[in-house]
C-alpha cells in the first residue's frame, strides 16, 4: 500500500487469513470497471516552471505547479485555491531507474487538500459508499480497527472546521459539510466513524494499526483505486500489500519497515506517485489475479492509441501520498490524493514532457508490464519527443 497506484501492488496469504475478509463484489470484478462512474479530468493548461530537484523515476521529490485559471474559478465558487500539478519529474538529469520511497517532511496544516473539484469528487464517493460500498469500504472486526477508525473522524472533526471554515461547521458535537449539506453527530454511539472520514474528503484514507505485534491494514475507504481493491488487502502486512510489485520487497521492503516505526504523530511526510495511463477514470479496481496476469505479460489496455492521439488518449495520473501516525492508538493513516491530466498538458510545458519522456524510457521491462505500459510506451514517448521537437523548433 505505501506504493501505490500503477507502482503500487496489493496481494494475499496465510498470515492474512485469520483478518482477511474479501467481499463477493469484489471477487466478481472485471478488467475495467465503473465506467458509468467516469469524472472527466481537467484539461486547464499550466504553466511551466523552474527547475525543481534531481528526478526519481519511482517516487521523486515532490514539485508543485500551481493552475492560474483553476485560482480563478475557486475563488468564484468559495472553494479553496488549491489545485497544484503535481510532477515526479525535475531536473533534466536522468539517473537509471532506482526504486526509492522519495518521502518528504509534511506541514500538519497541509495534511488535506481541499481544491476546485471537490464538489464533484465528494458526490461520486457518496455514490460508491452507498451504491459500492463491498468494493470501497472495508474494516477489519476487531478493537484495533474500530479505535483507528474513531480516533481519524476526531482528527478530521478538529482539523476541517479551522482549516477550511468555507466547508466545514462544527458546533458541539455536531459536523456538517457545507458542500454536501450532511451532518453528523460525532457523540452518536451507533455512528460509522470511518463511513463518515469517506464522506469529508477527496483523499482515499488507508490504516495500519499494529496487530498481534505486527503492522496490518486494518481499514479504510479507498473510492479511487488504481488497479486493486480494498478488499482484497484488508488485513494483510506491508510485504503482503506489495507482493504484486516487482522490486518492492527485496529493494524497499526493510527501508518502509524502519520508517514505519520511527513515524512520529503529527510529523507527517508525503510524497508523489506518477503513472501514465489509457484510463481517465478516478474509480479503477481490478482483483488481484488480474494485475498478475498483467506482471506475465498479459496487456488488457492501449488499443487503438497511437502518436496522433496519444494527448486525448493517454493521461498522467500522480498521487499525492501522506503518511501520518495518530497520537493515541499509534495507528498510521495513509491517503492518496489523486490527480489526472491528459497527456496534451504538457503541450504548455516541453520541459517537463522531455523529462516524463526520459522517465518513461528508464523504466526497467518489469515495472512497464506492471504499469501495463507496454502497449502505450511508445505512443506515449514520441507524442511527448514531438513536443519537445516543437518547442525547440520555435526558439
Amino acid at each position: 500500500m505505501f506504493a501505490m497506484n500503477l507502482q503500487i501492488g496489493q496481494l494475499s496469504q496465510k498470515l492474512h487469513s485469520q483478518y482477511h475478509r474479501q467481499p463477493d463484489a469484489a471477487r466478481k470484478l472485471q478488467p475495467v470497471v465503473a465506467r458509468a462512474t467516469q469524472t472527466k479530468p481537467r484539461a486547464d493548461p499550466v504553466p511551466d516552471r523552474d527547475e525543481g530537484a534531481p528526478l526519481s523515476e519511482y517516487a521523486a521529490k515532490p514539485v508543485v505547479v500551481v493552475d492560474r485559471n483553476t485560482a480563478a474559478r475557486a475563488a468564484k465558487s468559495q472553494l479553496p485555491v488549491n489545485s497544484p500539478e503535481y510532477s515526479a519529474f525535475a531536473k533534466p538529469e536522468y539517473n537509471p531507474y532506482k526504486m526509492s520511497m522519495g518521502l518528504e517532511p509534511l506541514q500538519f496544516e497541509d495534511w488535506i487538500e481541499v481544491d476546485e473539484g471537490y464538489r464533484e469528487e465528494l458526490v461520486l464517493r457518496n455514490k460508491l459508499l452507498d451504491e459500492q460500498r463491498d468494493v470501497v469500504y472495508a474494516s477489519l472486526p476487531i478493537p484495533e480497527a474500530d479505535a483507528a477508525n474513531k480516533e481519524m473522524l476526531q482528527l478530521l472533526a478538529d482539523f476541517l472546521p479551522g482549516r477550511f471554515p468555507q466547508l466545514f461547521r462544527r458546533v458541539g458535537s455536531q459536523l456538517t459539510n457545507l458542500v454536501t449539506d450532511m451532518t453528523w453527530d460525532l457523540d452518536d454511539p451507533e455512528l460509522d466513524h470511518l463511513d463518515v472520514c469517506g464522506r469529508l474528503v477527496q483523499e482515499d484514507l488507508c490504516l495500519m494499526a499494529e496487530v498481534e505485534g505486527e503492522l496490518r491494514f486494518v481499514s479504510g475507504v479507498v473510492c479511487f483505486p488504481q488497479r486493486w481493491t480494498i478488499g482484497e488487502k484488508v488485513g494483510m502486512n506491508m510485504e503482503r500489500i506489495h507482493e504484486p510489485v516487482p522490486r518492492f520487497n527485496q529493494q524497499l521492503g526493510r527501508s518502509v519497515g524502519g520508517f514505519m516505526n520511527r513515524l512520529a504523530p503529527r510529523k507527517p511526510f508525503w510524497r508523489i506517485n506518477w503513472a501514465v495511463s489509457d484510463n481517465p477514470d478516478l474509480f479503477q479496481p481490478v482483483a488481484e489475479d488480474l494485475i498478475i496476469q498483467t506482471n506475465g505479460g498479459l496487456v488488457w489496455n492501449g488499443e487503438g492509441i497511437t502518436v496522433e492521439n496519444a494527448g486525448e488518449r493517454l493521461f498522467t495520473r500522480s498521487e499525492r501520498e501522506t503518511l501520518s501516525r495518530f497520537s493515541e492508538t499509534g495507528a498510521i493513516l495513509f491517503s492518496i490524493r489523486t490527480y489526472i491530466r491528459p497527456l496534451q498538458t504538457f503541450r504548455q510545458r516541453p520541459n517537463d514532457a522531455a523529462r516524463l519522456s526520459q522517465a518513461i524510457r528508464n523504466l526497467p521491462e518489469d515495472i512497464k508490464r506492471y504499469k501495463t505500459m507496454t502497449s502505450t510506451y511508445e505512443p506515449a514517448v514520441e507524442y511527448l519527443d514531438g513536443i519537445v521537437s516543437a518547442a525547440a523548433a520555435s526558439c
